[in-house]
C-alpha cells in the first residue's frame, strides 16, 4: 500500500507541566490521519470488519481497530508524549486522535514508526 511520506521528528526534551521534562526518542509520524481509502485497503486485504463513514479521514474508529490497522501497516499508534512532542514540533494533531495509551471512545488516528 502506497502512503504519503511520513515526517521524521528528531527526539528531544518535552516540557511537561511547570517543572517536568520528558526525553522523547526520534520517530516518524504520518503527515495526516489515516484516510478511508487506506483503511479500505486494510479491510480488503485482511477481511477486517469495521464501519467507516464517508469523510476523507477515518473517524469513529475504535482503539482496537486503530491498533489493528497500525500493526497491518507496520506502524503503531503514538504515545501521548509522542503526540505532545509532535504538536510542539509543529505537527497539527487533533486532541481527539488516538494515542497508544488512550483506549476509550471512537476517534480518528495517525500512525508512527520508530526510527531504525
Amino acid at each position: 500500500m502506497a502512503t504519503e511520506p511520513m515526517i521524521r521528528l528528531d527526539g528531544g526534551v518535552l516540557r511537561v507541566g511547570t517543572d517536568g521534562h520528558v526525553q522523547v526518542d526520534s520517530f516518524w509520524i504520518d503527515r495526516r490521519c489515516v484516510t478511508n481509502e487506506e483503511f479500505a485497503c486494510f479491510v480488503d486485504a485482511t477481511g477486517f470488519s469495521a464501519d467507516a463513514p464517508d469523510d476523507p479521514y477515518v473517524a469513529q474508529v475504535s482503539y482496537d481497530d486503530a491498533c489493528a490497522f497500525a500493526s497491518w501497516a507496520g506502524k503503531r499508534l503514538p504515545t501521548t508524549v509522542e503526540a505532545a512532542f509532535a504538536r510542539a514540533s509543529g505537527v497539527e494533531l487533533a486532541d481527539s486522535e488516538w494515542t497508544a495509551d488512550r483506549a476509550h471512545g471512537r476517534r480518528s488516528f495517525r500512525c508512527v514508526r520508530d526510527l531504525l
